[in-house]
């Protein structure tokens, strides 16, 4: 706050000086009010008595005032720069009277302590006051399985009769209801019933494979904790669930792939 305050001071000093023999001259420009030059020192007149010596001395202090000029540099006219220091003091009084008052009001913030908030009392404080809220977690970690859950669906065909059957696929081997088989079936060559059987099995194969991946990345992925030290809103718990999703997916079509 000290830090803030000295950098605000600072720019306005520069600010008002710089702006005050502006404002002035523009003044004069305006009203073109004709211009006597002062002198800001004057030797005091020798004096023997005290009285004097006071008056002189209190003459003299009186024409440092009126003629204090901070913009000797800038303003070529006397009485210009006499009126911009006036200004420019005048002003910087202001900047640090309001400044005061605002350091003030802001060291004096009382912090005020809500007991175990429901979440729309935390959305709510968080949107007033969401630069200096803090409401740190009971827990830092919470594995993701205890507030979310996906629920994978695989092709309907993985787990029907075609594969799954097993009297269905006794029907591939030519096996009859006396216990024979025939093992050179008179099937064309291009009839689907002549390999059937291997195309069946490669697709059962597949769909344990894949239900056996997703579920190993499941599992992890699920068993994962989620670290934070201050909650988080719903828009950024949405977008947070969001990647995590992306994430998954992409996991395991990587595992499928390798």
């Amino acid at each position: 706050m000290i830090t803030v305050a000295a950098s605000l001071l600072g720019g306005l000093n520069v600010a008002l000086h710089i702006g005050c023999s502006l404002f002035v001259k523009f003044i004069s420009r305006i009203f073109k009010q004709p211009t006597r030059t002062l002198t800001a020192d004057e030797e005091p007149e020798s004096s023997r008595s005290y009285r004097d010596r006071a008056w002189n001395m209190g003459r003299i202090v009186y024409e440092k005032v009126t003629t204090f000029n901070l913009f000797k540099t800038v303003l070529t006219n006397v009485e210009q720069g006499i009126y911009s220091t006036r200004a420019y003091i005048v002003f910087l009084m202001i900047g640090v009277y309001i400044l005061t008052i605002y350091s003030t009001k802001v060291i004096g913030s009382k912090q005020v302590i809500v007991q175990n908030p429901s979440i729309n009392q935390f959305e709510e404080l968080n949107k007033m006051y969401s630069s200096i809220l803090s409401c740190p977690c009971s827990r830092l970690s919470i594995p993701r399985s205890k507030f979310m859950h996906y629920e994978v669906k695989f092709h309907p065909f993985c787990t029907s009769s075609f594969i799954r059957d097993e009297r269905w696929l006794q029907y591939w081997t030519m096996e009859f209801l006396n216990g024979t088989i025939d093992h050179t079936p008179s099937f064309h060559w291009a009839d689907f019933r002549k390999d059937g059987l291997t195309f069946l099995n490669y697709i059962r194969i597949l769909c344990d494979f894949s239900t056996a991946t997703v579920s190993d990345v499941l599992n992890a992925f699920e068993a994962e904790d989620y670290f934070s030290s201050q909650p988080i809103t719903k828009l950024e718990f949405n977008q947070l669930t969001h990647n995590w999703t992306d994430s998954f997916i992409v996991q395991v079509k990587k595992d499928i792939k390798d």
